[in-house]
């Protein structure tokens, strides 16, 4: 398709010039551009008629780069808006559809080692292009003779020595192989952020801590992670300006904020700059435990639980609790208070007592303690309901689930038919598991096929499946 001058129209072999994205014919261009002096250079040059503010192409082209700002490049294009380098021209170019698959893109150009002769994306002009399976650089492939795709250093040279390390590596990677590649990488980020520090001691600490992450996790993982551990390090420079011990980390990042530390605070363990005190961890972590259960209630009923937790406190430092036993005391306190401002009270009632349970009969025994505090301090009348049937319940779903098991896998030893009756009385008559052991032999078959077994002058019938006991 041969250009057209966008000023008088006509399609011509060549555009003499292209200007701010307009292209021009020779006829046109010895119109509407003249000779007269650069205003920059004052040497003489063809510039616009209608323009006495144009700059010649080399004035014009010692411009910064009106995108990225580089100022040594070779100019790309010439934009309306000024100079834009070779990098930054294709962002100028208007965007064109592809013939081959129909996307609009402005990287447009020719393949003809393809056969491709028109201008195609780039997705369609590199189809033979892709990572080589030796080196992992994204090259132009070759199917080698035993069938892999490789670029053309590893097909030809196969592997060579690292001129670092002096060990094998995929030709491909020319310079450095990639463990070289990626310990200089982690030497290199380690090194940038050990510039953030104005302690000598702890830039020190630092770089030692990246080399032991490289060995420790690989250098791969390390120089990609690095920098995710240097706000822990500044923190530590700015509150002490050293490694403090282990309770100062302690009470100023909490054990949860330690525990995101991890490698970091392993580091410093191996290295004996502090020495973890596991007490100290759990009893912190108790206590932030503690603190989350008092701010969940901040009602009018917050006074309950905190004359509860005073109460439970006394008894801790008189040894008479442990701190782990105050905080599973206080959580169904503070669930139930919760469960009683679902239902507008202030002070937990009966009912509310009642539904909490129902939802949670497990916590029994461990909301006792605050009922009696209640009960003793506000006259609260409170009362633990009588245990329901849901225990029972729960037995017989156990029951149940082994009897399926029991029947979808069966055998003819003696031990599995006595743990079958056994199963079978417990779930169908509430009879304790041991009888299948001693009633074995007072089992019979009626006529209809069921089962009867005998025990203690009763009859207790068992469904048909369960004959084969006999």
């Amino acid at each position: 398709m041969m250009p057209i001058c966008d000023i008088c129209g006509n399609s011509v072999s060549a555009l003499k010039r292209r200007y701010k994205d307009e292209g021009y014919c020779s006829k046109c261009y010895d119109r509407y551009f003249i000779k007269r002096a650069c205003p920059r250079c004052h040497k003489l040059a063809r510039l616009p008629l209608d323009e006495p503010s144009a700059l010649c192409r080399k004035c014009e082209s010692s411009k910064p780069c009106i995108r990225c700002g580089k100022e040594e490049y070779k100019t790309g294009k010439i934009t309306r808006y000024g100079p834009v380098c070779s990098a930054c021209s294709v962002y100028f170019r208007k965007p064109r559809i592809c013939p081959r698959c129909g996307k609009s893109s402005r990287r447009l150009s020719r393949a003809f080692r393809l056969g491709i002769t028109e201008q195609v994306c780039s997705k369609c002009a590199g189809l033979d292009r892709g990572v080589c399976s030796s080196c992992k650089r994204h090259r132009r492939l070759y199917e080698s003779p035993s069938g892999k795709t490789l670029c053309k250093a590893c097909l030809d040279h196969g592997d060579i020595l690292c001129p670092v390390c002096g060990l094998p590596m995929p030709a491909g990677r020319k310079n450095i192989c990639e463990t070289c590649y990626w310990q200089k990488l982690l030497e290199k980020r380690t090194r940038l952020d050990c510039a953030a520090f104005s302690s000598p001691i702890m830039a020190s600490h630092f770089k030692a801590f990246g080399k032991w992450l490289g060995s420790h996790t690989g250098f791969h993982k390390a120089s990609l992670t690095i920098h995710r551990y240097l706000p822990f390090f500044k923190d530590i420079e700015l509150k002490w300006g050293k490694v403090p011990n282990y309770q100062a980390l302690l009470s100023a990042f909490g054990a949860q904020g330690l525990r995101r530390q991890l490698l970091p605070m392993k580091w410093l363990e191996e290295n004996e700059l502090i020495q973890i005190d596991l007490s100290l961890k759990s009893t912190t972590t108790e206590k932030r435990r503690i603190q989350n259960i008092l701010d969940s209630v901040k009602n009018d009923s917050a006074k309950y639980l905190i004359e509860y937790y005073d109460f439970l406190k006394a008894r801790y430092l008189c040894n008479k609790i442990s701190l782990r036993s105050l905080r599973l005391a206080l959580c169904p306190a503070a669930k139930l208070i919760l469960t009683a401002r679902d239902s507008q009270e202030i002070m937990p009632v009966q009912k509310d007592l009642n539904c909490y349970l129902k939802n949670v009969p497990g916590q029994r025994n461990s909301i006792s303690g605050f009922i009696r505090f209640l009960n003793d301090n506000f006259q609260a009348n409170l009362a633990l309901p009588p245990k329901t049937a849901r225990a029972a319940l729960n037995k017989k779903q156990k029951s149940r689930k082994e009897l399926v098991q029991l029947l979808i896998n069966p055998n003819e030893s003696l031990k599995y038919r006595k743990r079958l009756l056994g199963v079978a009385l417990n779930y169908f008559h509430g009879l304790p598991l041991t009888l299948g052991e001693k009633l074995l032999q007072d089992i019979e078959r009626m006529p209809s096929g069921e089962t009867i077994v005998h025990h203690k002058g009763h009859n207790y019938w068992l469904p048909e499946e369960l004959q084969f006991l006999l």
